[in-house]
């Protein structure tokens, strides 16, 4: 009997968003499950493929990438949500190597923001707000520093262009 209220409470949480495996156990304890029956429940869930980490963790890396997040941010919400070490290093590996291409999107369509928003601010407040909104997005400063030094990003160590240029021109 208490095998059917966890497996139930457990397809409660299920509908709502898919889980990982650690999430799950803790809702159930949490809930007041004996450990045989979450035992039970999770194999349960396991055997019918509700739970499987690796799935999960590949859906929320493409929702990663859709939305622009850095590894930081990545392993961060991997973490809190209890996936095991090895699979949150294999994530933020994937989202390392495309580190640089998506700063590079991010950045030109965030200096094209600032300067249409603040028309005649200095390059070096563009470049502040810049680092400070690819930091928050969960990207490493030297990953951002080295796009803003070496890549189309040194541009804002150039002189203002005039306000028909784009970033991109440079």
């Amino acid at each position: 009997m208490e095998f059917k209220k966890a497996l139930n409470y457990a397809f409660l949480l299920l509908r709502y968003r898919p889980r990982a495996l650690n999430e799950l156990r803790g809702r159930l304890k949490d809930k007041g499950f004996s450990s045989p029956v979450i035992r039970k429940t999770i194999g349960c869930l396991k055997e019918l493929n509700y739970l499987n980490d690796w799935e999960l963790v590949k859906s929320y890396l493409d929702t990663a990438l859709a939305k622009g997040w850095g590894p930081l941010k990545v392993g961060y919400f991997l973490k809190k949500i209890g996936i095991e070490e090895n699979l949150r290093k294999e994530a933020v590996k994937k989202i390392e190597g495309q580190s640089d291409s998506l700063i590079q999107n991010l950045a030109v369509n965030k200096i094209l923001f600032i300067e249409r928003n603040n028309p005649g601010l200095s390059r070096k407040k563009i470049k502040a707000k810049l680092v400070k909104f690819l930091a928050g997005r969960g990207f490493y400063y030297k990953d951002i520093y080295r796009y803003l030094n070496e890549g189309q990003g040194s541009f804002l160590s150039c002189p203002a262009p005039h306000s028909e240029a784009k970033p991109k021109d440079f």
